[in-house]
């Protein structure tokens, strides 16, 4: 949620930032802004909607000190004046914010001047700011002592036409981060914007406020202590960021599910022996959100089934309500694509406060939660442009398996079991990717879609509905099969598609059984199984795989499902409406 984007060092042009401001589209935005010092002034542009096409003046303009903005609205409404930067009267201060003020409303009726432009907390930062140097203080001084007022979360880029050889970035419990290079220093809120720019990175902790120069940056806390913070080289990601030979990024990330299975799992074994071990003598829980709470749902299902331990999955939302009966010598393992999603922060910090132990699987080196962590498991899956995740979600999965197997000391049976999956990963592609195309047409004006399944196949239930309603708006819900007959089956109508998730495994004859419950109240029974019947009125097929990795094939054909519906329905796969890559704030 949101982007930031900042420079300052040598003359740059203006599209290098709405160029940078573009790589940080997949965060989720709704309106997009920059400020430049131009000539001893400010000069910005703000906008509703995407950046599609750069204005003219942006591309004449040639700056030295720069920040820019994708907002996802939180207060305010979406419009150009709610959009950042925000820029005081005197034109001579520009901010841009991330995160959420909680006590914006106190601070708002404390201020002398009243004339507000825009609706949004973070204005009243701007105002703050301004105040304090109109008073007479340095532009690094009235940003501190503002700061120190805030409650809530925070990332901050403000500089001053005043004093145009600073650019000031301050860190509380939103992303942010130096980029350090020849020509400059960037700051921005993950690596992917920089990534052309620089492999040397400064991440910024909370209650960081930095003081950056064109060669030089400091970092103090919010006492003004002068703090050491690391220069740290980033290796280049794996997969390109560019969408390749495909229509669409989230298109790219299912079709090379196969090929980046294989560096997913190059995992140290010395690792997950460590992590092993922190697990085996303790309450294992599993946090996350959305996806990655799916993705805790088969680890719950490995490690029982494989190395008899019972761990309990809730939504990272939750579980600081639950924190005080969670036992003392439990391990929280905390799942997120991106490491910086706040309600799996929030949980984590809290848990720490505990002192419990923190495993974490994360896909951005050095995230926020990767350094809150006592262990971690990179996902190695390269970046994930889609906000849909989908090669995120099966590197998740494959590698709970592996550290379950890795718990009952089958670390290397089960990394070849998964190194062979990589081929029945292409298999299940190329037998449905034709057939799912035309069963997307066909259910493209369904008004409701419903996924069933049982044990593992619940969760394959659980994250295929949710990937269909989150990128093409149908109403989508996943039920235990089982459950179907107490309830569900009044929503069944003629010809409402039920997806019945079915390999033939032990709970075959059972989900059957609930698929032909809903095909006698006129449902449209999809199957997908590795064995074909009479009661499908369409058979995705799958190969035939080891029952638990069972999952990992059948997820996929049903990601290509969501994918071109979405299409079909003109909605874009990538960007969906509403939801954001990364979710920083709670």
């Amino acid at each position: 949620m949101c982007g930031i984007i900042g420079f300052i060092g040598e003359t740059i042009k203006g599209t290098v930032i709405t160029d940078a401001l573009k790589k940080l589209e997949y965060r989720g935005y709704d309106s997009w802004g920059t400020a430049f010092l131009s000539e001893n002034k400010i000069e910005f542009f703000k906008q509703t909607g995407q950046i599609n096409g750069i204005p003219e003046k942006i591309k004449k303009i040639n700056s030295s000190l720069a920040i820019g903005h994708t907002r996802w609205a939180t207060h305010g409404k979406i419009s150009k004046v709610n959009a950042h930067p925000h820029v005081s009267v005197n034109n001579d201060l520009a901010l841009v914010h991330n995160g959420i003020i909680e006590n914006f409303s106190e601070l708002k009726e404390k201020l002398s001047d009243k004339n507000f432009f825009s609706e949004t907390d973070s204005e009243v930062i701007l105002k703050l700011i301004e105040e304090k140097v109109n008073s007479g203080k340095s532009l690094f001084n009235a940003v501190s002592e503002s700061v120190s007022l805030l409650k809530g979360s925070f990332a901050l880029l403000v500089f001053s036409s005043k004093e145009k050889d600073k650019l000031i970035a301050v860190k509380h419990e939103s992303p942010l981060l130096l980029g350090i290079t020849e020509k400059g220093i960037f700051a921005a809120s993950d690596q992917i914007p920089l990534s052309n720019f620089t492999n040397q990175f400064v991440f910024l902790e909370d209650g960081d406020i930095a003081l950056i120069e064109k060669n030089n940056f400091k970092v103090f806390d919010f006492s003004l202590n002068e703090i050491k913070r690391e220069i740290i080289k980033v290796e280049s990601e794996i997969t390109s960021s560019g969408k390749l030979k495909y229509s669409h990024f989230m298109l790219k990330e299912i079709m090379e599910q196969p090929f980046v299975l294989k560096s997913v799992l190059s995992q140290e074994e010395k690792n997950f022996n460590e992590i092993s071990s922190l697990i085996k003598d303790s309450n294992l829980f599993f946090i996350g959100n959305g996806t990655s709470f799916n993705a805790g749902l088969f680890g719950k299902e490995f490690f029982s089934r494989i190395a008899g331990i019972n761990p309990q999955v809730i939504e990272a939302s939750e579980f600081p309500y639950v924190l005080d009966f969670i036992p003392e010598n439990s391990v929280i393992f905390a799942l997120s694509q991106s490491g910086e999603t706040a309600d799996v922060l929030d949980s984590v910090k809290k848990a720490k406060k505990k002192n419990l132990k923190i495993i974490s699987m994360v896909n951005v080196f050095n995230s926020s939660l990767a350094r809150l962590s006592d262990k971690v498991i990179y996902l190695n899956c390269g970046e994930e442009i889609g906000v849909a995740s989908t090669k995120a979600f099966t590197s998740q999965v494959s590698l709970l398996y592996l550290l379950a197997n890795s718990v009952k000391g089958n670390f290397n049976k089960a990394l070849n079991e998964l190194n062979e999956l990589s081929f029945k990963m292409t298999e299940v592609i190329e037998l449905n990717k034709n057939s799912v195309k035309e069963l997307s047409h066909k259910i493209k004006s369904s008004k409701d879609v419903f996924f069933i399944g049982r044990s593992l196949n619940y969760g394959v239930a659980l994250e295929a509905s949710l990937k269909l309603k989150e990128i093409s708006y149908i109403h989508a819900e996943a039920f235990q099969a089982g459950s179907l007959k107490h309830g569900p089956l009044a929503l069944i109508s003629d010809n409402v598609p039920v997806v019945v998730i079915a390999p033939k495994d032990k709970v075959f004859s059972d989900t059957l059984n609930n698929a032909i419950q809903a095909k006698a109240r006129g449902a449209f029974i999809i199957g997908v199984s590795d064995e074909n019947n009479n009661e499908f009125d369409f058979f995705i097929k799958l190969p035939k795989v080891n029952e638990l990795l069972f999952p990992l094939i059948s997820i996929i054909p049903l990601q290509l499902l969501a994918f071109h519906t979405a299409v079909f329905l003109e909605r874009n796969p990538d960007k969906p409406k509403n939801l954001a890559k990364s979710v920083t704030v709670k």
